[in-house]
């Protein structure tokens, strides 16, 4: 009875974001809500401060201009730290690109899905597990996306 009760306050603690499927038959339910989702690569589980997970950013063109992304830990002291492009690129403390709109796109997306999303791959090294909020802001667009690193 008391591991349950543990993990409830864990689970409580850490109110996740949704799991939508904006793009179904694309890519699967994703973490997030309009105008951003995230897909993590290592699906919530922690290696090492040094290890840098491959995410997948999706986001909707309904929304438009440059896209800013921060990340920090909402239980705990941290930051996550963004890397764009290769593995041997400087993390930041941000994602900012200009043009996030043709970056990438799933082999299987229809020309809708490619029209009306856009694909930002990228790592994202967090130096905890915990609970983590990111913002993103696409334009005048925002939102919160919150994931849990075990």
């Amino acid at each position: 009875m008391t591991g349950f009760l543990i993990g409830a306050v864990l689970a409580a603690g850490c109110v996740v974001s949704p799991v939508e499927d904006p793009v179904p038959g694309i890519i699967g339910p994703i973490t997030g809500q309009a105008p951003a989702w995230l897909i993590d690569g290592a699906s919530g589980q922690w290696a090492s401060p040094e290890t840098r997970i491959k995410t997948l950013w999706v986001l909707s063109k309904k929304a438009s201009g440059t896209l800013h992304i921060e990340g920090r830990r909402l239980d705990g002291e941290g930051i996550a730290r963004f890397q764009d492009g290769c593995v041997e690129g400087t993390p930041a403390n941000t994602l900012d690109i200009d043009k996030p709109w043709n970056r990438a796109w799933p082999s299987n997306a229809t020309p809708e899905v490619r029209r009306d999303y856009a694909f930002v791959p990228n790592y994202v090294l967090y130096p905890s597990r915990g609970c983590w909020q990111f913002t993103v802001r696409l334009g005048e667009d925002e939102t919160r996306i919150t994931i849990e690193i075990r």
